[in-house]
């Protein structure tokens, strides 16, 4: 009998079929690219008037670290191991990314976020019909519920984690990718700040057309530039050796380190 964490059985060297950029090694190394300029802006720029711009960039790096646990769930052969691997290496990482970003333990990074969004995924990959039901509320009501008990947030919260979910539902269809995604930046913006100029150029828009695109110049609502980078179909593809994948993240960190005490 097949125990929950055996791999689950797929046909050597094939990958299951996705509808946006499949190459994992492509993603990773955009999404690391994005979070690096966004970190930089946090630590580095924050008086600049180049800052906002710099977040605005920033925005990319979730939805491709999203789509790239998307991936990883398409591609493991055991989800739930795969889901552990990202929280324990939350785990770790925890301890340079507080000194680094001046965070506490009160504030979780982006890997708690998203090894709740993989446990989702599991969710409705699962057979089980209860598992389907309850595994994604309770992954996207977990970072509530350890606020509600600890005090401490998670990076993105439970959006970042409805937002792996989201893009898994989508993935067969190029079509709903883009829609769902959409519509999902457009939501995401809501309630984050509205961006009225940039680079002396004003953003805002007639008081009468307000109401309809406003939300298109809300801060966050600029994730839906990582668009084309989860559409994109290269014609190569290449894997960033796994351990390399997971030691990015401290190497950045590293990075801004030595950056920051230079300057």
């Amino acid at each position: 009998m097949q125990t929950v964490l055996s791999p689950s059985p797929r046909p050597s060297g094939k990958r299951p079929a996705v509808a946006g950029n499949p190459c994992t090694g492509l993603v990773k190394v955009i999404a690391v690219f994005f979070m690096l300029i966004d970190h930089s802006a946090i630590l580095f720029f924050s008086s600049s008037p180049h800052y906002l711009f710099l977040r605005m960039l920033g925005r990319i790096a979730l939805p491709l670290f999203a789509w790239g646990c998307v991936l990883g769930c398409e591609y493991t052969r055991c989800i739930w191991l795969y889901a552990l691997r990202v929280f324990l290496s939350g785990v770790l990482f925890q301890f340079p990314y507080m000194p680094v970003m001046h965070h506490g333990w009160n504030y979780l990074n982006i890997f708690f976020t998203l090894s709740l969004g993989i446990l989702g995924v599991a969710g409705l990959k699962d057979r089980r019909l209860y598992l389907r039901l309850t595994l994604p509320v309770l992954a996207v009501l977990a970072p509530c519920l350890v606020d509600f008990l600890t005090g401490a947030s998670m990076d993105y919260s439970w959006k970042g984690v409805l937002l792996v979910l989201v893009l898994y539902l989508c993935r067969k269809d190029r079509g709903a990718l883009c829609a769902g995604f959409f519509a999902f930046c457009l939501f995401w913006g809501a309630g984050t700040s509205q961006v009225n100029g940039l680079f002396g150029i004003s953003l805002a828009w007639p008081a009468a057309f307000n109401s309809l695109l406003g939300p298109l110049t809300r801060l966050q609502f600029f994730a839906v530039l990582a668009l084309p980078f989860l559409l994109i179909r290269p014609a190569f593809d290449f894997r960033v050796p796994k351990a390399i994948s997971y030691l990015i993240y401290p190497a950045h960190l590293a990075l801004l380190w030595a950056v920051g005490r230079i300057v």
